[in-house]
């Protein structure tokens, strides 16, 4: 064989020695990643799937409608706090993540200058004043607490991906090009508390995995900066047939509540007792009295949804600084 004729087939033999390499590589690559995937979503997806570590969430029907502490999520409570105020987190200020049954006229804004009948619940007031009285920032030479002021992390027609999509509030001049406006909330108010109340649009929509990755990453997000994360589940939304195409983004929450230890706040349970379930029929809103009175804690102002959340708002919020505040109050 002439010399031409061997370095032909050595080349030949190496050209084809290097597409075996590259296919097994190729292969080894894809194997890599598949497995990368599969360990990732036993720290996300373990919400939907079955490698969680954590303590085994309650259901729906038992989950305490106020979150209740337990003695170990006290001393996590009091020690993320204390991350918190090292990181410039402000005490009296807290936040919104949602959609529109968050960024709502009849929620929470009643309360920011005395609009509300407590009723049986005047045990409330002390929370009440506390964040009445601390201005998160002003507009115009307005001061607005965190009862009346429009956040960054809540707005009308939003699902989870919005919270944590760069550029969602572009238009938001206090708010960085590529920040997520649940980085530009953060950023901005430095929130003691983040009541977490996102997935409404998602139902149906996004898929599970996909919707628990999310959530994930805005509990992480709030964390992260020092800030007390809350998560509430959804109301429900369901068909003729009685199903609540609701129940299994609610699911997720309750897993994502116990996996990271996050204070649940269970609405969907809070509701369920209601009239329609809280909600106006063929709607996905709570609902409000004709009198549009929706921070009136009387019994007949409690058989509306949107007078429930306000309620239970209140206490959570109050729950909550009990906790982070008790050393506080014994002085």
């Amino acid at each position: 064989m002439g010399s031409q004729h061997i370095v032909a087939a050595v080349r030949g033999s190496a050209t084809g020695s290097l597409k075996v390499l590259r296919a097994s590589y190729g292969r080894v690559v894809r194997r890599i990643l598949r497995a990368w995937s599969a360990l990732r979503w036993c720290g996300v997806a373990l919400l939907v799937a079955a490698c969680q570590s954590a303590a085994a969430p309650e259901s729906l029907l038992t989950a305490p409608i106020v979150p209740e502490i337990s003695d170990a999520m006290h001393q996590e409570l009091l020690q993320q706090h204390s991350f918190g105020l090292r990181r410039g987190m402000r005490p009296g200020v807290f936040s919104l993540v949602g959609d529109s049954i968050s960024s709502n006229k009849f929620f929470l804004k009643p309360l920011a200058h005395g609009a509300q009948d407590l009723g049986a619940y005047s045990g409330l007031e002390p929370v009440l004043e506390y964040y009445r009285g601390t201005t998160v920032r002003s507009v115009a030479g307005v001061a607005f607490n965190s009862f009346d002021i429009d956040g960054i992390g809540a707005l009308s027609g939003w699902k989870a991906e919005h919270v944590v999509e760069p550029g969602s509030r572009f238009w938001e001049p206090l708010c960085q090009p590529r920040e997520t406006p649940l980085q530009c909330e953060l950023r901005i108010a430095r929130p003691e508390i983040t009541l977490i109340m996102i997935g409404t649009n998602d139902v149906g929509v996004t898929s599970l995995p996909v919707y628990a990755d999310q959530l994930y990453r805005i509990v992480r997000r709030v964390q992260s900066y020092g800030s007390i994360a809350v998560l509430s589940t959804l109301p429900a939304q369901r068909n003729a047939a009685g199903v609540d195409a609701a129940e299994p983004y609610n699911q997720v929450i309750l897993k994502l509540s116990a996996q990271r230890r996050v204070p649940l706040w269970n609405f969907w349970r809070a509701l369920e007792a209601l009239p329609s379930q809280g909600v106006e029929p063929g709607d996905i809103h709570p609902n409000v009295p004709p009198n549009e009175r929706s921070t009136d804690f009387s019994s007949a102002g409690l058989q509306y949804g949107m007078n429930v959340r306000n309620l239970t708002a209140l206490q959570v919020l109050a729950a909550l600084h009990a906790v982070l505040h008790a050393q506080a109050a014994s002085h």
